[in-house]
């Protein structure tokens, strides 16, 4: 060796005075697991022999061999970038030295795997130290993809909650630093109620470390109602009276109107007809609807009422006297005492 130690067992030849000699050595010798590599090659390598015995050294020194580093990782998942151009230089180590993998360990390194965020860490070498043997060394360090924790985003509703909402759906897989989403308020109208739901502000926009739950209130107001009522005109029958009002409307319910109708009575026929609305659903104001009453009399059927003037054998002395009377109505005729026809004189018997 370069210090002056054996490697191998001399190799001697007994060659005659003035007789030529030739050595040689391997380029290379691994003694213990170390190995060597032939330095210089001695100048009387060959030679003759003269007078004298010859010695020959072939000296050695250890060998450098490489030391070369890899990343490798548990998930199956290719390393990006920001890990790999961590990686080591390539060195060298004399052979048979011990070396220590150089760093020992790395930072975390953020990045997003399938959109997901998390971080890349470093567990370790395959071996903190190795000796170097007769090949070159390999150290592998093993890196992981942790996961950042996941949260989730609830909404509830709170307040005077109109019938058939629901709250919109849990939000989940989000990440510390995503945006919370609040929903949009909204107006929601029914037949008697105008509903708004106005949403809470999260304390922060963004995910910090913990569950959301957004809070959607609902505020009501009530709508105000009309009234629709009804109301007779015209040649009203007796004991006739207009429906009842109809109170508790409200804007877009249907104008009930009544049906037109006909009532006898012995005096004569009566007929009832509905005027129509200018709509025919309510629309923010009372109504009135009018019922009007015409009247038809009845016409009499009349009889004649003759009264004749006679003579005793039936002749007549004057004109019929005719009343057209209707039925069921009294009636009254009359007669002079005397009667003077053609110049005879006649009472009545």
């Amino acid at each position: 060796t370069m210090d002056g130690k054996d490697l191998a067992t001399a190799d001697v030849q007994n060659i005659e005075d003035t007789k030529s000699y030739k050595t040689s050595a391997q380029n290379e010798l691994t003694v213990k697991g170390v190995t060597y590599i032939l330095k210089t090659a001695p100048a009387n390598a060959t030679g003759t022999v003269s007078g004298s015995d010859v010695t020959v050294n072939y000296v050695y020194e250890v060998k450098d061999l490489a030391v070369n580093y890899a990343f490798n990782t548990t998930s199956g998942l290719v390393l990006p970038g920001i890990v790999t151009s961590l990686l080591p230089t390539s060195s060298t180590a004399k052979s048979g030295s011990v070396v220590t993998a150089t760093p020992s360990s790395f930072s975390s390194q953020s990045d997003r795997v399938s959109g997901k965020p998390g971080q890349w860490v470093f567990i370790g070498w395959d071996a903190a130290t190795k000796v170097v043997e007769n090949t070159s060394l390999l150290f592998t360090g093993l890196w992981t993809f942790q996961e950042d924790a996941s949260y989730k985003v609830t909404y509830r509703y709170a307040g005077d909650i109109p019938n058939g909402e629901t709250a919109p759906a849990t939000v989940s897989n989000l990440y510390a630093g995503d945006q919370i989403p609040v929903p949009k308020s909204k107006t929601v109208e029914t037949r008697e109620s105008v509903y708004h739901l106005t949403w809470s502000t999260p304390t922060s926009s963004t995910i910090v470390n913990q569950d959301v739950e957004v809070v959607g209130t609902w505020t009501s107001t009530a709508k105000p109602t009309y009234t629709i009522r009804y109301k007779y005109e015209g040649s009203v029958p007796s004991g006739e009276t207009a429906p009842s009002s109809v109170t508790g409307l409200y804007t877009g319910d249907a104008v009930t109107v009544p049906t037109n109708r006909t009532v006898q009575r012995p005096e004569g026929t009566y007929h009832l007809t509905w005027s129509t609305p200018t709509s025919s659903t309510v629309s923010d104001q009372d109504v009135e609807v009018v019922g009007t009453w015409s009247f038809t009399p009845v016409t009499a059927k009349t009889y004649k009422v003759t009264a004749t003037y006679k003579t005793m054998d039936g002749k007549d002395l004057a004109p019929a006297d005719v009343q057209n009377i209707e039925d069921t109505k009294s009636y009254t005729t009359s007669a002079q005492n005397e009667l003077t026809v053609k110049g005879v004189t006649y009472i009545l018997k």
